[in-house]
């Protein structure tokens, strides 16, 4: 898993480059967050909210799926302001 990390935010990074503006330049974390093993504090944890879960279970959340997500968020090419 973490050399699937590695290789999307070296995708990311080579992506970014062909553009070297200012405005284009990815701000990663050195440490990336971790969306697959969230901790949810105590009062989410009941059924009525755990009954809201829509994710499917042959597509769970992970790393890189979030990582790529925050990034084509951020990307200004991608956002209208």
């Amino acid at each position: 898993m973490l050399e699937r990390a590695v290789d999307l935010r070296t995708f990311l990074f080579v992506l970014a480059s062909a553009d070297d503006s200012a405005s284009n330049i990815l701000n990663l974390p050195e440490t990336p967050d971790d969306y697959e093993n969230i901790i949810w504090p105590e009062h989410l944890i009941t059924d009525e909210v755990l009954a809201t879960d829509n994710t499917p279970d042959d597509n769970l959340a992970t790393n890189e799926g979030a990582l790529l997500g925050r990034v084509l968020f951020y990307d200004q090419k991608l956002s209208a302001n």
